[in-house]
């Protein structure tokens, strides 16, 4: 028998002797039947590695992991799952990582099996992101299910109903990321109130294209005045067209009639504007809670609760900035706020 043929022999003999390779590298995972079930929280478990799928990547299991701790982070100390929970799910992330690396290396090892530089590791990295995304998926599907502490859903607060302006063609537009908002804004504040907008329109210049939104705003208290008022019930509030980005055209962030706010505002050519017009305003909620973005970190205490919304365009980028607070020093907050930022103007 010549070297070759042996050589195709003895290949042979192994591939039939040999047990599948996925199985040999199940058996080194290890299961945890002594962890009890906790009610109304799927735990999650270890489960078998698939076979390579060229759909998953490291990126999934990374993007996965991501959203699980900050969310976490965002809360605080409001956690969306049980610490033991998410404890075990690490574990069992950082298993499904770890084991298959030595499992894979010593069962091709075992079986004589060579492969090119590279397709060992670029395998394992699949098959181990597919297993972890399963896994971290299901743990945190089951904790936004079972417990949604600190964190709150945009359409379950009493706001008033959306019922955004189309932007019509040739609108006199700005772009949303036209200025970056920062608190030292603030110094600029010419006027702090909180009113209710009874009317929203645009005004049009002498060739009729729309040039700026106009609110109508009843007062309901001035909070900051850098002049003297008095007697202040109604004023008009001014701001440059900002537009949502889509199939249609509509006012980005625009405040809605009936809705109430409190709003930082600045003279310009005589006129009030809103002093950003590129975020969503400071809204009041019906039943007194207070809706604002993640810029203004001095805001943002322990009794602060993440909202869930949705987008209103592409180019809309505080749908996922949203806070809320409902105590009683939020007011106070924002006043000393705006005082600090206006005394550091002077």
């Amino acid at each position: 028998m010549d070297e070759k043929k042996l050589e195709q022999e003895y290949k042979k003999l192994k591939q039939q002797e040999a047990p599948d390779l996925w199985n040999r590298i199940e058996q080194n995972l290890t299961e945890h039947p002594e962890r009890e079930r906790k009610e109304h929280i799927t735990e999650p478990k270890v489960r078998p590695i698939p076979r390579w799928k060229s759909t998953y990547g490291a990126a999934a299991a990374a993007a996965v992991i991501l959203v699980v701790v900050t969310a976490n982070l965002r809360t605080g100390s409001k956690s969306m799952m049980p610490e033991a929970t998410m404890a075990e799910t690490w574990a069992d992330a950082a298993e499904l990582a770890a084991a298959p690396e030595a499992a894979i290396e010593e069962t091709m090892a075992g079986n004589g099996v060579v492969t090119g530089a590279g397709a060992i590791t670029e395998t394992m990295d699949e098959t181990r992101a597919a297993a972890i995304t399963e896994t971290m998926a299901e743990a945190g599907a089951a904790a936004m299910t079972d417990t949604k502490e600190g964190i709150v859903f945009c359409e379950n607060l009493a706001l008033a109903a959306y019922q955004p302006l189309a932007v019509p063609e040739q609108a006199l537009t700005v772009p949303e990321d036209a200025e970056y908002f920062s608190e030292a804004i603030l110094r600029d504040t010419g006027l702090l109130c909180g009113g209710t907008v009874t009317d929203v329109s645009l005004e049009r210049d002498a060739s009729g294209r729309a040039v700026k939104v106009v609110y109508e705003l009843r007062i309901d208290r001035v909070y900051y005045a850098e002049d003297y008022t008095t007697g202040l019930e109604q004023i008009t509030v001014k701001s440059p067209i900002v537009e949502t980005a889509g199939d249609e055209a509509y006012i980005l962030y625009q405040l809605q009639t009936d809705g109430t706010y409190l709003l930082p505002l600045e003279k310009k050519d005589g006129n009030w504007e809103l002093l950003y017009p590129f975020a969503p305003q400071i809204q009041v909620t019906g039943d007194g809670q207070y809706l604002f973005h993640s810029g203004y970190a001095s805001l943002v205490s322990s009794d602060t609760s993440v909202v869930i919304g949705s987008q209103e365009g592409a180019n809309d980028y505080y749908y996922d900035r949203m806070l809320l607070r409902n105590d009683d020093h939020f007011l106070s907050d924002l006043v000393s706020l705006v005082e600090r930022e206006a005394q550091g103007r002077k």
